[in-house]
């Protein structure tokens, strides 16, 4: 019993200090700590794409996502068409014919998938984004479940703040009406007959 006693005395603090030592990690994401050194110059711009990088590349093996050949060929001619229109109505021509490289065809198609999937979900505004449209209130609902979940932490006060202003300001986002946010995440930007 007393060696017990000793044992316990000897290892009680070590297992205190351990649990207390500090990590010095700004990000934990999917089990993953990251300081502000790997996060590079300017964490605060990066922190968000690193962040949902990992989380959608989960949520595309969860589902099952992926893009087909026949899903690659349709938005390849989407993009050949919509660079036809532009540089028959420019003056100058400079562009030929400019292909789009089929991983990144392959990246939107699995993008465009992955939103659909999270607005399917949680609904909320749509947004106008260069890239195609955003379903920003489902990005928010999702990435605050992921958080809860503790499938990430921001350990750093102003990377957290960074990382969620984007989906707090409305003045700098142009959201389409409900009904037009609803129709466009119904089909792919691809498919759809008019432009919106």
């Amino acid at each position: 019993m007393m060696k017990l006693a000793i044992i316990l005395t000897i290892l009680l603090p070590l297992n205190s200090f351990a649990e207390t030592k500090a990590s010095n990690a700004a990000l934990n994401i999917l089990g993953k700590e990251m300081t502000l050194e790997q996060l590079g110059t300017e964490p605060e711009k990066k922190i968000r794409s690193v962040i949902m990088a990992q989380l959608w590349k989960e949520l595309s093996k969860e589902h099952g996502i992926t893009a087909n050949a026949d899903e690659i060929a349709g938005l390849k001619k989407f993009f050949d068409n919509a660079i036809g229109e532009a540089v028959s109505q420019s003056a100058d021509k400079l562009i030929n014919k400019f292909e789009m490289p089929e991983v990144f065809v392959e990246e939107q198609i699995i993008r465009w998938k992955i939103d659909k999937v999270l607005f399917d979900k949680y609904g909320g505004r749509v947004r106008f984004q260069q890239t195609g449209p955003e379903p920003l209130d489902a990005y928010k609902a999702f990435l605050k479940e992921q958080e809860a979940n503790n499938s990430f932490s921001i350990n750093d006060a102003k990377l957290k703040e960074a990382f969620w202003a984007y989906f707090e300001p409305e003045s700098t986002h142009h959201f389409y009406p409900d009904e037009v946010g609803k129709e466009i995440m119904s089909k792919p930007m691809w498919e759809h007959s008019k432009s919106f």
